[in-house]
């Protein structure tokens, strides 16, 4: 029995009850939703919530792709190649993966409908979907850093310090997951990418091919936590609970212990000739710090390891791993500024004046942006979000700004910033909130923006765009409501339609701010 679970709206892995409408019918149904259309109510409930905003398409990716032949990774479902977006010269990383060869099509699914979730500054985005009869193409945040497991080759052991930045990020990551339910599984070092070739780039989660939720909802409607059953993942890495085919997202944290192992000696905890020896060496959990390497190494760091290659019972979890004194040995070093810069505090507050439409523009091209083009907003995230699970609570704004704004303020920029209505700051809403009018700087994403709502491709967004995007699904963040309000305040020759000279104007225009 197979424990991935799916859930999203891509596809269905079950039959379902239709009911297939005419053209005619929906004409009608349009018709009558036009009829009773309230902008103005409904607005203040739309929630844009961040997988919106990955884009599906059934076409042919070469429209919107320049594609280089040369295969730059292998994935668990395909291969991956660079690709240059035709509209805004943008290099991403598009993993193709051949229909024909899919035996576990829920898997591969489950991992699409997990990355079009996550949302968080050490896990890869994904930002469309193209599919045809043959392939489907995942196009990603490039990352020319290349992956951990060639670091660590290149380097054989790493020092401490920069080990403990690695090590950081990827609890980070895995603490993220662990708390929306996830459960990776295949934790290595060959998943893990650097951003880019500079000195202290972010690390990147990359493949969630594995991944699966250990959250279940009963017919009843009650969640709970279940236990894992599938034996998967990577020899050197996979928990002795994962061999025995039991288990939870502790898993996870095991094989972040075999990395620091790995890192700080050079060496793997659990050794063989044959996979049948590691998987016995693993579950017999016999390891030591005898090798030379390690009297140079500080017991602070021997102590978590052991603190993450022990029992299921035993095994620290993300969060109290981060809590480890191992990482306050080396916090100081790490030079993060605490200050919150007031040119972050003043796009915060004026974020909140944003209409509607330009809010989800705004967020469609934050999605967008490149690591380089946030590092400040990033580490001032990070900097927040105290307990570092991905997400910035209003007692952690509170924290941090009660010496510059009153507690009416922080919560009245929660409530603005707060975009997908789940009560607390996402990294996303943070970073497209405080990027604030540089996001519309780069006017080729403005282009492609305006692309994207112009459903009809006809160089105008207009009536007609509103009643074919009522048959469109690929785009979900294109709503009615979304392109209503851009033809009421962008249409400034009121000739019921908005031209992308309009578009332009109206996103960088002032006065049409304010509600």
């Amino acid at each position: 029995m197979d424990d991935c679970l799916y859930v999203g709206n891509l596809y269905s892995t079950e039959e379902e009850k239709t009911t297939v409408l005419s053209d005619a019918q929906k004409e009608v149904i349009w018709e009558e939703k036009q009829r009773t259309f309230d902008i103005a109510s409904i607005l203040p409930s739309l929630s844009l919530k961040k997988e919106l905003f990955v884009i599906h398409r059934e076409e042919d990716i070469t429209q919107y792709y320049e594609i280089i032949p040369d295969v730059i990774g292998q994935g668990f479902f395909g291969i991956v190649r660079k690709g240059i977006d035709r509209e805004t010269d943008e290099i991403r990383a598009i993993k193709t993966i051949d229909k024909s060869k899919i035996k576990n099509k829920t898997r591969l699914l489950n991992e699409l409908s997990t990355l079009k979730t996550l949302d968080h500054p050490n896990i890869v985005k994904l930002f469309e979907v193209y599919e045809d009869d043959e392939n489907i193409h995942l196009v990603m945040e490039y990352c020319s850093g290349g992956e951990l497991f060639e670091a660590i080759l290149n380097q054989k052991q790493c020092d401490e310090y920069k080990t403990c930045q690695i090590i950081k990020q990827i609890l980070h990551a895995i603490l993220y997951c662990h708390k929306n339910g996830i459960c990776h599984r295949d934790i290595k070092p060959d998943n893990f990418m650097f951003h880019s070739t500079d000195e202290g780039s972010n690390l990147k989660l990359i493949d969630f091919g594995l991944a699966t939720s250990y959250y279940r909802i009963s017919d009843q409607g009650e969640g709970k936590y279940v236990r894992l059953i599938s034996t998967v993942g990577t020899c050197f890495y996979m928990s002795p609970e994962i061999i025995k085919g039991d288990y939870n997202n502790s898993c996870d944290i095991w094989a972040v212990g075999v990395i620091l192992y790995v890192m700080l000696s050079g060496q793997p905890p659990f050794d063989g000739d044959t996979e049948i020896e590691i998987l016995e060496s693993i579950l017999k959990g016999e390891y030591d710090f005898k090798a030379e390497i390690w009297r140079y190494i500080s017991p602070e760091a021997k102590d978590l390891i052991s603190n993450l290659l022990t029992s299921e019972d035993n095994r620290l979890s993300a969060k109290e791993a981060l809590k480890h004194p191992w990482f306050k040995k080396f916090e100081s070093e790490m030079n993060e500024n605490k200050n919150i810069q007031e040119d972050i505090l003043f796009k915060l507050k004026e974020f909140q004046n944003l209409k509607h439409f330009k809010k989800c523009i705004y967020t469609f091209m934050a999605t967008r942006a490149g690591d380089e083009e946030i590092h400040n907003q990033m580490q001032v995230f990070k900097n927040l979000d105290k307990n570092h699970d991905g997400y910035i609570t209003c007692s952690e704004l509170k924290a941090s700004m009660k010496d510059y704004l009153s507690p009416k303020e922080i919560h009245k920029i929660l409530e603005s910033v707060d975009t997908d209505k789940n009560g607390a700051i996402n990294y996303n809403e943070f970073i497209t909130a405080t990027l604030g009018k540089r996001t519309i700087q780069n006017r080729k994403r403005i282009i492609k923006a305006f692309a994207l709502l112009d459903v009809n491709n006809d160089g105008v967004l207009c009536k007609k765009d509103l009643q074919l995007l009522a048959k469109k699904k690929s785009l979900e963040f294109v709503t009615p409501e979304l392109l209503e309000e851009i033809l009421q305040a962008c249409d400034y020759d009121n000739d019921g339609k908005v031209t992308l000279d309009e578009f332009e104007r109206c996103l960088r225009s002032e006065t049409c701010d304010s509600r």
